[in-house]
């Protein structure tokens, strides 16, 4: 019998799933705006991509309320003939909706398993996994550890993986202590963001951390590189790292026996960087970065590992 997993236009088989980014944002673009999206989807598509996981909860696009963001998910998908998956959940402070501070985590978690269960829009489309939840740079705010926690507790009554945002990278350890208190499994859940400061070799003691704990690192910037500053006193001035330093490490984590707990994707949030508007797009993963590990000596099988079999393995749903 074939594993399935929902997309936007419906029930798909795993074994049909291709290249896959796992953590994007598609609905930055509406109106006159539209049109150059979709050709990055198209673009994505004639280099080589397959799937493409949303992570715009209504609190990253403001523009788009809950149910149009899912319909337009399901028009971008049938348009452009990209396999689209959305993911539910609540982001971080200062974007956290005002109902949070009122409902439990019970309520908050069955509002996850409604949309996984029932899903949302016109055509009832159900959220793939639980993402983007997050928390903010070097803290937690109370706001964020409900969520985390409903997120944690929708993950162990479903069986659907966890993706998250962390502020530069940070507060991993608490998200994983949620996550696990509440009884997520987690080798169900990508630590996102972990490829944003300046000198990554600095941080083995941070991805060690979560590779113990069986969860994937994830390396979601690629492509922001460089001339991204980060604005707070504690580490202003320095800069995203460059490409060529995460594909470095990427090898690093394969010769370290580390290769099933790492994804990689590109984070596109905003029009300026689409390639229409100079910047570089989602087939970026594909035509610039994927030569960059094999110029650092990773195989075209370890690529598939990376960029097919674990993504495909986080989407496939645990029995509970």
């Amino acid at each position: 019998m074939k594993e399935m997993v929902n997309t936007v236009t419906g029930l798909k088989s795993l074994d049909e799933l291709g290249v896959i980014l796992p953590h994007e944002h598609l609905l930055f673009a509406r109106g006159e705006r539209l049109p150059y999206l979709k050709q990055e989807l198209i673009d994505y598509k004639n280099a080589g991509g397959s799937v493409i996981i949303d992570m715009s909860t209504p609190e990253i696009c403001k523009s788009f309320e809950r149910d149009e963001r899912i319909d337009t998910l399901y028009d971008l998908s049938m348009e452009t003939g990209v396999t689209l998956m959305y993911g539910t959940g609540f982001y971080k402070e200062p974007r956290l909706p005002e109902f949070i501070k009122e409902k439990t985590i019970d309520e908050l978690a069955d509002m996850m398993i409604h949309e996984i269960e029932v899903g949302r829009g016109a055509h009832k489309i159900k959220a793939s996994l639980i993402a983007e939840v997050g928390s903010s740079n070097y803290t937690v705010y109370e706001t964020e550890e409900k969520v985390l926690r409903a997120a944690g507790r929708a993950s162990a009554k479903t069986g659907v993986a966890i993706t998250t945002h962390t502020g530069r990278g940070t507060m991993y350890k608490e998200q994983l202590r949620f996550f696990e208190e509440e009884g997520a499994d987690l080798t169900r859940v990508a630590i996102g963001h972990q490829d944003v400061y300046p000198r990554l070799e600095e941080r083995m003691e941070a991805y060690e951390y979560i590779f113990s704990k069986g969860a994937t690192v994830q390396f979601d910037c690629i492509g922001k590189q460089g001339f991204f500053e980060i604005h707070l006193d504690i580490d202003y001035g320095q800069k995203f790292p460059y490409d060529t330093e995460r594909a470095k490490m990427i090898k690093k984590f394969i010769d370290m026996g580390y290769i099933k707990q790492i994804m990689i994707s590109c984070d596109i949030d905003g029009p300026t960087l689409c390639k229409h508007w100079g910047g570089w797009g989602y087939s970026h993963m594909l035509t610039s970065f994927v030569p960059m590990l094999k110029n650092e000596g990773v195989t075209d099988e370890q690529i598939h590992q990376i960029m097919v079999e674990n993504p495909k393995n986080m989407l496939r749903r645990k029995e509970v």
